[in-house]
């Protein structure tokens, strides 16, 4: 705990000179109001104004897991967005850039060791090219690519979905709807870990804290995605819909 209270000083006088905000988190991404009460596991970082957005999240002992950054490149919905994930150790695990000028995107995960594992370039949706590397570095030209669950694992999350989630009553009666997304990790058993939502800036917190609440209590399964032939713990996206009747 002394520990906790010398680096949440040493925060506070940073982000007071720099005006930039932070949160700390429980294991299930949810906002801690009050440390003492509630050990946080991760802290939050945000920075914005008119035109960039830098989101980080951190492990509490300042090991990166999770960076956003978003660049407006005027005052209309235009802007360019790169998201970077990491493995436990610190180190780079995926860098997906996308930029809304040219609607491009480019995927590009690695090894732990460094070396680059795929590179994807996609543009409105299609793929245009893909590449896979093997440890060594050497281009593996037949790879088992990524596949994400099963079509039951689908059927069996989006049945849950149907028979738990609620419509929560101060964000229907205040009219707010969107897409939650849900941003987890499958670990080698097929299990949901690290569960948190994406884009809470852009939905109602009563939102947010139902579609964390129903993962939660999600006790089903996924099956493990298959990279090079091995299964390999790995991060999806999933949106949750609230649509106002």
């Amino acid at each position: 705990m002394k520990f906790i209270f010398q680096f949440t000083l040493f925060m506070f006088l940073v982000f007071s000179l720099k005006g930039q905000s932070l949160e700390y988190l429980n294991k299930n991404f949810s906002v801690i109001s009050d440390i003492s009460k509630d050990q946080p596991y991760f802290y939050r970082i945000t920075s914005e104004d008119s035109l960039n957005v830098l989101v980080r999240i951190f492990f509490i002992d300042r090991t990166p897991y999770y960076e956003y950054r978003a660049a407006r490149f005027d005052t209309t919905e235009r802007f360019s967005q790169t998201e970077i994930f990491y493995y436990e150790s610190g180190k780079r695990k995926k860098i997906r850039q996308i930029d809304a000028l040219t609607d491009q995107a480019v995927d590009v995960s690695y090894f732990e060791s460094g070396v680059v594992k795929s590179k994807k370039i996609r543009k409105s949706e299609e793929v245009i090219s893909e590449e896979y590397f093997s440890e060594d570095g050497k281009i593996d030209p037949n790879p088992n690519n990524f596949q994400f669950g099963q079509e039951r694992d689908m059927e069996n999350w989006n049945r849950f979905l149907i028979e738990k989630l609620q419509y929560p009553l101060v964000a229907r009666r205040m009219g707010h709807s969107g897409i939650v997304l849900l941003g987890f990790d499958i670990n080698l058993n097929g299990e949901m870990e690290n569960i948190q939502v994406v884009n809470s800036s852009e939905i109602h917190s009563s939102l947010e804290k139902e579609a964390l609440r129903v993962a939660m209590a999600y006790k089903g399964t996924w099956t493990p995605g298959i990279v090079f032939g091995k299964p390999e713990k790995s991060r999806v996206i999933l949106p949750v819909r609230f649509k106002l009747n």
